[in-house]
């Protein structure tokens, strides 16, 4: 979680929200802090692409904060941020990774398309960089496989640890029908990953490693950039086989998903920055 009911620093985000609506701007850089990467993390959940995920998030914390005079302290302020975000992720573009996945089976088409494509040749260090970005990926366009009813409902449940009550108040609707969504995107998610990801279940033959010839054909890793990027680096992924070795297999596939990083890009804090910094709209062009 990028905050529970207080941060690291003892601050209250409810206070800080008070304060900001009052007028303290460095009450509300440091709010919009607390809550890009979770805002953005969830818009990558929904839309897959990092970029279609920067888009949505940067107009969704533009949403916060132009309507955060609204908001009532009851509930927290992540709660109220999430519904926001929610209800403007729900309604956004079909992302381009999410055009491509028309359900399980054609993820299954292109993970087997792997005979037909020359292996890729690098060195073990840049091997483990790009498997893990195979993971990320594949684990990103297993839960496009869902609709976005059920992969938001799986999303605030599992990846960011909302109860029941508060997702069922997230999403505007009442608790039952969020525990059938979540339960559908569930019993999909470990389905099918039961029965073809060799993290889930070490009897399955697919491996990320293997898969890196498959993402590096359909351009879904460039290899250049990421390993520039990442090189010298520790490794992103707390997830590796000896620690899913001692969960059973359900507890595996939420932990894949939660298993994520990423923080908000640069480019999209240093934009929110500068439109809270008096730039308005004309500093996000």
């Amino acid at each position: 979680m990028t905050f529970d009911s207080k941060t690291r620093s003892g601050a209250d985000p409810n206070d800080l929200a008070r304060a900001a609506i009052a007028g303290n701007q460095a009450a509300l850089v440091k709010l919009l802090e607390l809550l890009r990467d979770d805002v953005y993390r969830l818009a990558l959940r929904m839309l897959g692409h990092p970029a279609d995920a920067e888009d949505a998030a940067q107009e969704a914390l533009i949403q916060i904060v132009t309507g955060l005079s609204s908001f009532r302290g009851e509930s927290s302020v992540r709660t109220w941020a999430f519904r926001i975000a929610s209800r403007h992720y729900m309604r956004f573009r079909v992302g381009r990774y999410e055009s491509m996945v028309e359900g399980f089976d054609s993820i299954d088409r292109v993970m087997a398309s792997h005979a037909t494509v020359p292996p890729a040749s690098f060195n073990e260090a840049e091997t483990k960089i790009l498997a893990e970005q195979v993971m990320s990926n594949c684990v990103s366009a297993i839960l496009l496989a869902l609709t976005r009813d059920e992969r938001i409902a799986y999303s605030l449940a599992e990846v960011f640890g909302f109860s029941g009550p508060e997702c069922a108040d997230i999403l505007d609707i009442d608790e039952a029908t969020f525990r059938k969504r979540l339960q559908r995107g569930r019993d999909a998610l470990e389905s099918y990953m039961k029965r073809s990801c060799g993290l889930v279940n070490a009897n399955n033959a697919c491996r990320c490693a293997r898969q890196i010839p498959v993402h590096l054909a359909y351009d879904f890793i460039r290899p250049e950039e990421l390993l520039a990027r990442r090189r010298g680096q520790p490794s992103k992924s707390t997830v590796t086989p000896e620690r899913l070795s001692h969960m059973v297999e359900i507890e595996r596939v939420a932990c894949l998903y939660r298993d994520d990083v990423e923080a908000a890009p640069e480019s999209l804090v240093e934009r929110m920055r500068q439109f809270v910094g008096g730039g308005g709209l004309a500093a996000l062009d």
